[in-house]
């Protein structure tokens, strides 16, 4: 259709009429101004038409043909692509040849001295093409590396072929050529777009000015094609939908609208609801299929619409007179059409991997197949290629469904099963199977002299690529699929000084620039994924801190890289978070210098004998970096925090007293925080003490004494005094607390008592941890993750409240589509106060909300705020607040930021991880005693006769509590000493010391072990 020259007149066609003469098995067709080109399945090409600047590739001498003619290429030449300009060609060999012929007065055949190019000549500059495409006076080629080449008339000069050096990083699977501008698609289906934006073809601001840099086009997601026409753009999405913009003055966009500029993508509204299945941009006109029918919209001046008339048409309208159409070629001004009758035409949009020669990726798929066809040097080429390129390694392992084109920025937060495309299960069963050959070496070699030569790795070359323009999260998928290379595996001084620092500290600047980009995506890896990237970072910093411990510059963007990562452990709980302990640092580095050197450097008032404190506004702290310190660094920075105060209490004291007996005559100097209590009257007592104290002496050192006992205080009494204490506070008399009957834990009651009380109780907690006293309390996790900052989940209700957590998991585990009349739940829910039930909404009108299949995880979400940390009228919220201020008021966010919830409940309340052959290997003795004494042999086989109870209480007899210290068995030093042999046991709770008889009658020492531990409260000197 369109107009045609023949012999004797030129004529215009206003529907489609079939081509005479035209070659059998046409492929696909190309058209210029004047002249077409036909391809056909065998990779033969044929022109006809206008040949006044060669563009026919035959016989120069004449002007014209009307005769469909074969174009002859040297050699065997089987071409797989054709493309066309205003008067050049250009075609794409099977093995990456291009060839180019025609017009080339702005070198747009991609040389120089030559203003035609008589026959098609080969570029030899450009190797291993895969697509090309023609603009008026230009050319756009994809190369198998995803490298992106352009030349002839760009911004109204002549350039030879020059690599667009922004999309070298992208996975780019099809390029396109408008009169003046370029566009690019990526395999994750976003578009960009550069050259002239006279009239919004490029979509942002309208101007002039040439876009040199390739920008990313707003408001598209999902396209699978994309083709340009002089001045619009338009693309097609997976969906089917397509989408316009540019000028519309001949209603080339779909829009009755005659608009000269449109530089936003808008919906072709009238084929909502009809799925595209291809589309084609003639020069000032647009082309779609779909269920094999035709239609076209635009400048119709020589019936190139084929819709009967010779009027534009700013709507998709039906091509007259045709069906079961394949395919839609457009030229300037006239199109064609390949019919089937056969073939089994598409319904959905076809993707252009479908249409055209991609770039070299890697799959799942292909490497399997690899393998099996036992094809090594296949193999080995696709592996060499594919990790030589950036582009490549990140289009390689997409997924193959629309998953590859879930993509967040780093502004969004959205959870999805795959944020960046890539299918890292794909990339772990490949890498396996390179890893697990027996050409495993020789792959990972060949990986790693690919990747030493991949841009990605030269710092210096990434950041000045982008150094106007934004990184683009489709670049970046590369440092997810890294991770699982082979190398990667067992990591020594070559590969870690070769490759793995390197890409680390390009991953640390890149993801820095890039907001919270990575923080999503490890938020939305899986955690096998998580844990190997994790892994991998953490044998780095292994690998690189016993020679650089002291060179922190060097360590430092590494650690920022962990600490980052170890924030959204912390949040999503992926792995435990012991993976990512340094638990090497103690050996080279001294946790308790460094967090008194944090502490002065924070104190400049303060100063310390032979402590060196850093200088200058960012000076390195190991403290800094709580995610890699172990149990016991925590424990030694915890205790030297501890010191620290009580040192400086004492000291501010000795201070004032001193002041004070200048102006009085006396001293009254006191180092200690002293509590004398009486044992019947223990909470009055304590509050009394507590009100008395001047917050300055808070951090002195505590000392118990109950009244009327003569044992002082070594630690035994403050161990007893805090378990009685509590005890006895955390009893439902005192409202403050109740316990749930089945797992026998307690939380915070929402009663209204007297807020100071919550506080009271807080603070007596962080007084035991800050005196090292471990209490036995009966919270669940749930409270320390409040102290953490850790949002509480289902797990933290069924821990607190079995039965309710069982409701609310049959209410999401329910398969049914009936959610809301099976369980007839609306968003409240019932609180019992003092014996009263009151109904409280979950959220504005949640009485006559239905819980339905849709809203019942908001359900259960609300239902565990409310019941855990709201409360009714925010009572119970404003009670986990008051103990969180008197908590803090000894153990502040600074030292509180160490802890992981978990970490935080073991060290105030120990735990019960019994090892009795740990305890017994750890025990030492005092002469004449030895572990080969038969007393001390006798004592062990009693002790290992008593039942699991016993053994607990024998630990609360000799600790006073039943509680172990966080660090497990080995840190309770158990000490064993001689006495008479007609005694019982004594045990010094202060020392774990027990005065052990010198007898060898086990049955009578089992008599007297058990007549201690079931009499042991209260304290006597002995």
């Amino acid at each position: 259709m369109g107009e045609t020259e023949g012999p004797e007149d030129s004529q215009s066609f206003s529907e489609a009429v079939e081509v005479e003469g035209a070659p059998d098995n046409v492929r696909s067709v190309v058209g210029g101004v004047k002249h077409t080109l036909f391809l056909t399945s065998d990779g033969t090409m044929f022109t006809v038409g206008s040949n006044e600047c060669c563009q026919l590739g035959r016989n120069p001498m004449q002007d014209e043909s009307f005769e469909i003619a074969q174009v002859d290429l040297p050699g065997k030449v089987n071409i797989i692509q054709i493309a066309a300009g205003q008067f050049h060609n250009a075609a794409v060999a099977d093995d990456g040849r291009l060839f180019m012929w025609g017009a080339n007065h702005m070198n747009q055949c991609g040389v120089d001295n030559a203003v035609k190019i008589p026959k098609p000549k080969r570029i030899s500059s450009l190797t291993s093409v895969v697509q090309v495409a023609c603009g008026e006076n230009s050319t756009i080629v994809l190369l198998e590396s995803c490298s992106v080449f352009i030349f002839g008339q760009v911004n109204d000069e002549p350039i030879l072929p020059e690599e667009v050096d922004y999309l070298a990083m992208l996975p780019i699977v099809q390029v396109a050529a408008g009169n003046t501008h370029f566009a690019a698609l990526t395999a994750s289906g976003q578009v960009f777009t550069w050259g002239q934006n006279t009239n919004g073809q490029c979509t942002g601001v309208i101007s002039e000015t040439w876009i040199e840099h390739p920008m990313v086009v707003n408001g598209l997601s999902k396209v699978v094609f994309i083709d340009c026409g002089a001045k619009h753009t338009v693309v097609l999405t997976t969906e089917g939908r397509m989408f316009s913009f540019g000028t519309n003055l001949q209603g080339q966009l779909g829009d009755d609208r005659r608009e000269d500029a449109v530089n936003l993508p808008k919906a072709i509204t009238e084929l909502l609801g009809t799925s595209v299945s291809s589309i084609a941009c003639g020069s000032r006109y647009t082309c779609a299929i779909a269920n094999g029918k035709a239609y076209a919209f635009g400048l119709n001046n020589t019936g190139q619409l084929g819709i009967g008339t010779f009027k534009n048409c700013g709507s998709p309208t039906l091509v007259r007179g045709i069906v079961n159409v394949s395919a839609v070629f457009p030229g300037y001004e006239h199109t064609f059409f390949l019919i089937d009758d056969i073939a089994d035409l598409p319904t959905n949009a076809v993707p252009v991997q479908d249409l055209l020669k991609s770039p070299n990726f890697l799959t799942l798929r292909s490497v399997q197949r690899l393998f099996q066809n036992r094809d090594k040097i296949e193999l080995v080429g696709q592996i060499e290629s594919v990790f030589s390129s950036v582009g490549c390694l990140n289009g390689s392992f997409l997924y193959d469904d629309d998953r590859r084109f879930m993509l967040i920025s780093d502004e969004d937060g959205v959870e999805c099963e795959s944020c960046n495309g890539l299918n890292l299960d794909d990339v772990m069963h490949a890498m396996n199977l390179l890893n697990e050959s027996t050409s495993a070496r020789q792959y990972s070699e060949i990986i790693m002299t690919s990747l030493n030569s991949c841009e990605v790795l030269d710092m210096k070359l990434l950041l000045k690529t982008t150094s106007r323009k934004k990184l683009n999260f489709e670049m970046l998928r590369i440092f997810m699929l890294l991770i699982w290379i082979p190398p990667m595996v067992d990591l020594n001084d070559k590969i870690v000084n070769d490759f793995v620092h390197r890409y680390t500290n390009l991953l640390v600047n890149i993801s820095e620039e890039t907001n919270k980009l990575f923080e999503n995506w490890w938020s939305s890896l899986p955690t096998r994924h998580f844990n190997r990237f994790t892994l991998t970072i953490m044998k780095l910093l292994e690998h690189l801190f016993q020679k650089n411990y002291e060179k922190t510059n060097v360590l430092r963007p590494l650690l920022n890289l962990i600490h980052r990562m170890a924030a959204v452990n912390k949040i999503k709980g992926k792995i435990p978070y012991d993976h990512f302990y340094l638990n090497k640092l103690e050996e080279f580095v001294s946790v308790k210098k460094d967090y008194l050197q944090y502490w002065l450097y924070h104190h400049p008032d303060l100063v310390a004998d032979n402590v060196t404190v850093p200088k200058g506004p960012d000076p390195f702290f190991w403290f800094n970096y709580p995610c890699l310190l172990n149990t016991n660094a925590k424990s030694d920075i915890l205790t030297t925090h501890s010191k620290i105060l009580m040192h400086t209490s004492i000291q501010n004291a000795a201070e004032r007293d001193i002041m004070h007996s200048i102006l009085m005559g006396q001293l009254h100097y006191n180092p200690y925080l002293h509590f004398t209590i009486r044992r019947n009257n223990i909470v009055h007592d304590t509050i009394t003490e507590l009100l008395n104290v001047a917050e300055q002496d808070l951090t002195k050192p505590l000392r118990v004494n109950f009244r009327n006992e003569e044992a002082e205080d070594e630690g035994g009494v403050r161990k007893e005094y805090f378990m009685l204490l509590f005890r006895e506070l955390l009893q439902p008399t005192y409202g403050m607390f109740n316990e749930d009957e089945e797992s026998h834990l307690i939380w915070f009651s929402g009663f209204p008592v007297e807020d100071h009380g919550f506080a009271m109780v807080g603070s007596l907690c962080a007084m035991a941890i800050y005196n090292c006293i471990l209490v036995e309390l009966p919270f669940p996790l749930a409270l320390y993750k409040y102290l953490c900052g850790v949002a509480f989940t289902l797990e933290d209700l069924a821990e607190l409240h079995p039965q309710e957590a069982r409701s609310i998991e049959h209410l999401l585990d329910y398969e049914g589509d009936d959610v809301e009349d099976v369980f007839c739940l609306t968003f409240s829910m019932s609180i019992t106060i003092f014996g009263h039930t009151e109904d409280v909404e979950l959220k504005t009108d949640g009485h006559n909300r239905p819980v339905t299949n849709e809203n019942r995880k908001e359900f259960a979400e609300l239902y565990i705020k409310r019941r855990m940390e709201l409360g009714h009228d925010g009572s119970i919220e404003r009670q986990l607040a008051q103990f969180k201020r008197g908590f803090m008021r000894l153990l502040n966010n600074d030292i509180l930021c160490l802890f992981q919830p978990r970490e935080l409940m073991e060290m105030t309340a120990g735990n019960e991880n019994y090892n009795w052959d740990e305890l017994k290997a750890n025990c030492r003795y005092k002469e004449p005693y030895d572990a080969e004494h038969p007393s001390i042999k006798c004592f062990w086989e009693a002790f290992f006769e008593l039942d699991a109870e016993e053994k607990k209480k024998f630990l609360l007899f000799l600790m006073g509590t039943t509680r172990i210290p966080w660090k497990g068995m080995s840190a309770v030093d158990m000490v064993i000493q001689p006495t008479d042999a007609e005694k019982l046991p004594v045990a010094h709770t202060c020392f774990n010391l027990l005065d052990l008889p010198s007898i060898t009658d086990k049955t009578e020492l089992l008599r007297r072990l058990r007549i201690c531990i079931d009499n042991n409260q209260g304290f006597t000197l002995v």
